[in-house]
């Protein structure tokens, strides 16, 4: 039984679909899997932040905005941490940038307690351009690209019927900006087509990317769902 978020999420699919793991029986997504929908926002930063970006730098790291390395480090730091919000932190802030386009793309500060938003600005870290360059070609596509470089997976992953027996339940934050809801919903469809009634949904109202796991209710909202889940 797997629980994947994200960029583990991503990573876990493609090797579900390849058929790279066939121990695995129930499996709990959330945010994204194999169909990326960003906000128009998202991707036109994407397309022409990016390019000019990645010739100056390897990644971005919002702890930067803490420990700059160089001064360029340090101008992207402040740059990321203007107007965003009433946050105290220069970390979340920075990582909100970094991730999509608005305010409170990673988490409503409002499902946050204290001590938890104060923890999660020591855990971001350095993400490669690689990264950003790479979701820009999967949300072009509409659904995950491989990269060419890794041996064993096929050359779609939404092409043919996946390598897979598990059963998916998909989650999302109704208000996710930093993958917007729909890529779950794309990706429950393309499931429940090929085994109709086998696969779940749930789009979590109020929620948004990484509140999902640390909201101060998520114990009550959503962690029952991912148990009832993999039971």
């Amino acid at each position: 039984k797997a629980v994947v978020h994200c960029q583990g999420s991503t990573s876990f699919m493609m090797a579900a679909v390849a058929g790279l793991v066939p121990q695995v029986t129930d499996v709990v997504s959330n945010a994204v899997s194999l169909h990326v929908s960003l906000t128009r926002l998202s991707e036109l930063r994407m397309r022409t932040m990016m390019p000019a970006v990645s010739l100056l730098l390897r990644g971005v790291d919002p702890q930067w905005t803490a420990r700059p390395p160089a001064a360029i480090n340090r101008a992207v730091a402040l740059l990321s941490t203007v107007g965003r919000g009433n946050c105290d932190s220069d970390v979340c802030r920075s990582a909100n940038y970094f991730y999509g386009v608005g305010r409170d793309v990673l988490w409503h500060h409002s499902n946050l307690d204290h001590d938890t938003h104060e923890w999660g600005a020591r855990e971001w870290g350095f993400c490669p351009m690689s990264f950003f360059k790479q979701m820009a070609s999967c949300a072009s596509a509409g659904h995950l690209v491989p990269t060419g470089k890794v041996p064993g997976l096929p050359q779609s992953f939404v092409e043919g019927k996946p390598q897979t027996d598990a059963r998916f339940t998909f989650i999302a934050g109704s208000d996710n900006k930093c993958f917007l809801p729909a890529s779950q919903e794309r990706t429950f469809s393309y499931f429940d087509a090929l085994s109709p009634g086998r696969h779940r949904l749930h789009v979590l109202p109020g929620y948004t990317h990484l509140d999902v796991f640390l909201g101060r209710d998520a114990h009550r909202n959503v962690f029952p769902l991912i148990v009832d889940a993999l039971d």
